[in-house]
């Protein structure tokens, strides 16, 4: 019995069976980079501060669990990034407007965020902002990470 109940941990732990964990969708990662590389695109046409990609990890917002894929951020003064909207909520109406569904809206006083479906495809949306000079209430610094869940890219093929 004692075997038994072993193995169920083990394939619980590995699996994530009967762990309550919400398993977020992670795209094929030339779909993950392609999905990475339109978010940049379309956030460095709209905003100034310069957007970066790379692979790695990001928090996920709902618990804060670290998950590997995609990053796409935005780290700026705060005057870089408001105009007549944030990127972050500029995204979320962009996204909904493409039939994508939002789930876990967190929105507070430092920060919002969100995940986005769509089919396979989920992005982690997570702004934050930081009041560093008085007055308090006006945001000084902003950032935004995209996280887009996804297994690391394919290594280079070796130079002959």
């Amino acid at each position: 019995m004692r075997a038994y109940i072993a193995g169920a941990m083990l394939a619980a732990a590995l699996f994530g069976c009967g762990t309550g964990r919400h398993e977020e969708p992670r795209l094929a990662s030339p779909a993950a980079s392609a999905l990475a590389d339109s978010l940049r695109e379309a956030l460095n046409e709209r905003f100034k501060p310069p957007v970066e990609v790379r692979y790695g990890k990001f928090a996920n917002p709902a618990n804060g669990d670290s998950i590997p894929g995609y990053v796409v951020r935005i780290s700026a003064p705060f005057e870089m990034v408001a105009e007549d909207t944030i990127p972050h909520e500029w995204i979320r109406a962009r996204l909904r407007a493409a039939g994508w569904t939002l789930e876990a809206e967190a929105d507070g006083p430092d920060g919002a965020s969100y995940w986005a479906h769509s089919g396979d495809s989920a992005v982690a949306v997570e702004a934050a902002w930081e009041d560093l000079h008085e007055p308090v209430d006006i945001a000084d610094w902003y950032s935004l990470t995209l996280g887009i869940p996804s297994p690391a890219p394919a290594p280079p093929p070796a130079a002959r």
